[in-house]
C-alpha cells in the first residue's frame, strides 16, 4: 500500500520525493539510494540525472543514454521533459543527428538532482531487465544452461520445487528404498 500505480510513468520518482524530503535522493553506503527493508525488498535509485536534449522543430527525437548496472535484474527506467535546472549536464544530446555515442548517465553515488516530476509537462517510462552483467556471467549462465528467472522470489520457489521433488526428499518416487521415518 501507499505506492503509486504501476501505470504511473513517474511511479519511482514519487515514491522517493515523498522518502527524501529534500528532493534529492541520498545513496547509501553501496553507492545507491534505496527505500524499504535492506536487503529483503528494496527499491533503489541508480541515477537521479537530468540533461539538456534537443528534438525535432516539431518535437520528438531519438536519445541515446546508457545508465551503469551493478546487478543482473528488473529495471524501471522513468523519464520527463521540464524546465532545464542549473544542476543538468549542459552538454545538450541532440536526437535529431542520430548521435552514435550515448550520455552516460552518472550514478547517485556520484551525483543527484533534485526532483522536479510534479512540474512534469510529458513523461513516459519504459521496464528492462539485464541477465548478465559481464562476460563472466555471460560464460556461466550459458554454460550451465540456466533459465532466466523474473524475480528472486521465483528463483527461490523453482530451487525448493526441485528440493522436494529430489530423490533425498522422495526416494519412492524415484524406485529407491525409503528408510522408516523418526
Amino acid at each position: 500500500g501507499g505506492l503509486p500505480p504501476a501505470h504511473n510513468p513517474l511511479r519511482s520518482w514519487t515514491m522517493f520525493s515523498a522518502h527524501f524530503p529534500s528532493g534529492v535522493v541520498e545513496p547509501d553506503e553501496l553507492g545507491d539510494a534505496c527505500v524499504g527493508e535492506a536487503f529483503r525488498a528494496e527499491f533503489c535509485a541508480r541515477v537521479s540525472s537530468c540533461l539538456v536534449v534537443v528534438g525535432g522543430e516539431s518535437g520528438g527525437g531519438v536519445w541515446r543514454i546508457a545508465v551503469p548496472t551493478q546487478h543482473a535484474t528488473n529495471y524501471r527506467m522513468e523519464v520527463y521533459l521540464g524546465e532545464p535546472l542549473s544542476e543538468c549536464d549542459s552538454s545538450s544530446l541532440d536526437g535529431i543527428t542520430g548521435q552514435v555515442l550515448p550520455w552516460w548517465a552518472p550514478p547517485v553515488a556520484e551525483r543527484a538532482v533534485p526532483s522536479r516530476s510534479g512540474l512534469a509537462r510529458h513523461a513516459a517510462f519504459t521496464r528492462f531487465r539485464v541477465l548478465f552483467v559481464n562476460a563472466v556471467s555471460l560464460w556461466w549462465g550459458q554454460s550451465a544452461e540456466v533459465d532466466p528467472v523474473t524475480s528472486w522470489t521465483e528463483l527461490m520457489g523453482a530451487a525448493l520445487d526441485a528440493a522436494a521433488a529430489s530423490p533425498a526428499a522422495n526416494p519412492t518416487r524415484h524406485g529407491l528404498h525409503a528408510s522408516a521415518s523418526c
